[in-house]
């Protein structure tokens, strides 16, 4: 996922749509199960846009709210609820650079960069109440959440597993560098796949997680990056 520009822009898109080769022209098309070829202009259209002060890098969805992390503006909290003209309705004054987002349920994770990563608590959306952060001596460029357990790539000292089982309290319970430098994470199950930046993708094992120690099996890598994405972020 490529760093976005200073404004969140909405798209409306038809999901089921397929890529089919040889439907007759250059353009691109895509097909539904009963109609053949279409027009894939048809189907992906630009919506709205929601200006922001900074540079949004990412952003993660709950419900009716978007959160944007936009570089050294802090996060943006934006009402989707009407599509066509997004709100911005407050701000998170993050320590650090905003590189990435992460919501599950009314937490919500903030990688800083250089200052480590940050949890809030966003019960009530307009109002989000600091609850702890933790320093992760690297850079905290990207993060993925599975139960209470926050993976973070964390540029040249590789993934960091942290504990959030209490917000007011993160604490590190294990890592493992990558050769490269570690941009973004996604968990999928037993496997944690880190973007390692020019040394491609590395996939970890993360199967042996066992109360509080950590052990990592470095497992493949494919070498070409520097993002990744394997499952959607909305929870």
């Amino acid at each position: 996922m490529n760093a976005l520009s200073s404004a969140i822009t909405l798209f409306v898109a038809l999901t089921a749509l397929v890529l089919v080769p040889g439907c007759g022209d250059d353009s691109p098309v895509r097909t539904l199960p009963t109609t053949g070829c279409i027009d894939f202009g048809d189907y992906v259209r630009y919506l709205s846009a929601a200006d922001t002060p900074g540079e949004t890098r990412r952003a993660a969805r709950n419900g009716n709210i978007t959160y944007a992390a936009d570089g050294t503006s802090g996060v943006q909290v934006i009402d989707i609820r009407d599509p066509a003209a997004p709100v911005i309705t407050s701000t998170i004054a993050t320590p650090g650079e905003a590189t990435d987002v992460v919501v599950d349920g009314s937490r919500l994770y903030v990688a800083t960069r250089r200052n480590g990563v940050q949890l809030y608590d966003v019960s009530v959306p307009s109002t989000p109440l600091f609850t702890g952060g933790l320093s992760t001596s690297g850079q905290a460029m990207g993060m993925a959440v599975a139960d209470t357990l926050l993976y973070v790539a964390n540029d040249g000292l590789g993934l960091q597993v942290i504990s959030v089982q209490d917000p007011s309290s993160p604490r590190q319970i294990g890592t493992e560098n990558t050769p490269g430098e570690a941009q973004d994470v996604v968990v999928s199950g037993d496997y944690a796949y880190v973007s390692d930046a020019v040394l491609g993708l590395r996939v970890i094992s993360i199967a042996d997680l066992a109360g509080h120690r950590v052990r990592f099996h470095f497992l493949a890598q494919h070498v070409d990056g520097p993002d990744v994405a394997a499952a959607p972020r909305d929870r």
